[in-house]
């Protein structure tokens, strides 16, 4: 399927081209809504299951399949992050998940078995579904508007990346149409807004033609948002699993971060181990 090329999606194009340049495949708002089931729902269960039933464990020597149960088992701890624990601690548990694997209980002639399942396949990024989206419509938590982030990036079903394209002559014509990027995203995590989606989001991007800015890991503040005073980066940090730069942190876990370390408000931003 080709994007809409009206006028109002001009400054969405080049991000898309871009991506599907890379081997992404393009998905309709329309076709994904319908997938994601209605506007309060943001993962596509149906691709998730799908990549799922080609996973396969090694049980004495024997390559398997993945049974019927142990794919619910993972679609429900996928489907439901947690977000009466809050945002931070919904967040990293994801994050372990796609990490580290989940790991499913699975009878094989009367034995349990507990294998451990990787929802992405760091290896072989070919075995994974990448799809990209435009204009996704999530209702917020309360119930009361909807927000719509520009461009939404799927991995397995899961929404991995959230990207607001701005025009150059949008918005506020005294503000850098980048900061309004930003400000959004850090809007939209806001516990009356669609947290649900942050859940899951992994990188976080504003961008303008020829002028992308990294907003960082499901809201890490990028360094390249100078403008915002040390302080108040702090305070409005996005990302709610990372951890601020130490020493310690970065001993704990040095093998899967790594820090800008440009100033004292820069965090830690996880990466894929």
């Amino acid at each position: 399927m080709t994007p809409e090329t009206r006028e109002q999606y001009s400054s969405h194009i080049p991000a898309l081209k871009m991506l599907m340049s890379l081997g992404w495949d393009y998905l309709s708002a329309a076709d994904c809504l319908a997938k994601r089931g209605s506007t309060r729902e943001v993962i596509l269960k149906d691709e998730l299951i799908a990549v799922l039933q080609q996973r396969r464990y090694e049980y004495r020597g024997e390559w398997r399949s993945l049974s019927a149960n142990a794919i619910d088992q993972i679609v429900r701890e996928l489907s439901a992050p947690g977000l009466n624990e809050g945002l931070l601690t919904a967040s990293e548990k994801l994050y372990d998940r796609l990490c580290l694997g989940i790991t499913v209980t699975e009878f094989i002639d009367g034995k349990r078995h507990a294998p451990t399942i990787a929802v992405i396949n760091w290896n072989d990024p070919a075995q994974n579904r990448f799809q990209v989206t435009e204009e996704l419509e999530v209702v917020s938590s309360d119930g009361t508007h909807t927000r719509r982030p520009d461009l939404v990036g799927y991995v397995n079903g899961l929404p991995l990346v959230v990207i607001e394209a701005k025009r150059p002559d949008a918005g506020n014509p005294a503000r850098n149409p980048l900061d309004e990027g930003v400000s959004q995203q850090i809007r939209n995590q806001k516990n009356d807004e669609i947290p649900l989606l942050f859940a899951y989001s992994q990188l976080l991007l504003a961008r303008r033609r020829g002028h992308p800015r990294n907003s960082g890991r499901a809201g890490a503040r990028s360094c390249s948002a100078r403008r915002i005073s040390a302080a108040s980066s702090r305070r409005r940090c996005l990302r709610h699993s990372v951890m601020r730069c130490s020493r310690a942190s970065r001993a704990r876990c040095g093998r899967i971060s790594r820090c800008c370390g440009r100033s004292r408000s820069c965090v830690r931003i996880r990466i894929g181990c």
